[in-house]
């Protein structure tokens, strides 16, 4: 039994080793992200998500397109709202702020983080999101650091406010 459970584990830990960097994982069984909004104000949000790529049938899961982010959907207080999963990509990651909060200022915490780019007005970003510097080329554009959902796990968020 012992040397079963050594087996299971070397195989598990070689897949996560093996899976290349700024990647995420499909998961057959990943959902839709969906919001809520508990906080007292009202909300708008953007979601990123990595896309379907040329090397995806390598590692069998693994998404390796470019990372997507698209954005910015008005949420009203106590209201939810249902963001696509396109890929079942098993990690979706939202980002809000507060309805009339100016996107003139970057929030850059971690460099080694997935971060996004974002827009003032409606938008959809590919290329953007290799870069600060390519995000940044036009002034109404602001990097962020998303937070991560696991939707294979829990695709739910309980925003209260105190998650910017």
């Amino acid at each position: 039994m012992r040397a079963s459970f050594w087996a299971i584990f070397s195989g598990l830990l070689a897949a996560m080793l093996l899976t290349p960097v700024g990647s995420a994982i499909a998961a057959p069984n990943a959902a839709p992200l969906y919001f809520c909004n508990r906080a007292s104000v009202e909300v708008e949000v953007a979601v990123g998500y990595y896309s379907s790529g040329v090397d995806d049938g390598k590692n069998q899961n693994v998404l390796t397109g470019p990372f997507v982010s698209r954005g910015f959907w008005p949420v009203g207080v106590g209201r939810c709202q249902s963001f696509d999963n396109p890929f079942n990509a098993r990690y979706m990651f939202w980002f809000a702020l507060e309805h009339d909060t100016p996107r003139s200022h970057p929030i850059i915490d971690d460099a080694t983080a997935i971060h996004m780019c974002a827009s003032g007005k409606a938008f959809t970003f590919e290329d953007e999101n290799v870069s600060q510097d390519a995000c940044e080329k036009s002034p109404i554009r602001i990097w962020v650091l998303p937070k991560k959902v696991d939707t294979a796990v829990d695709p739910n968020v309980n925003f209260t406010g105190d998650d910017y």
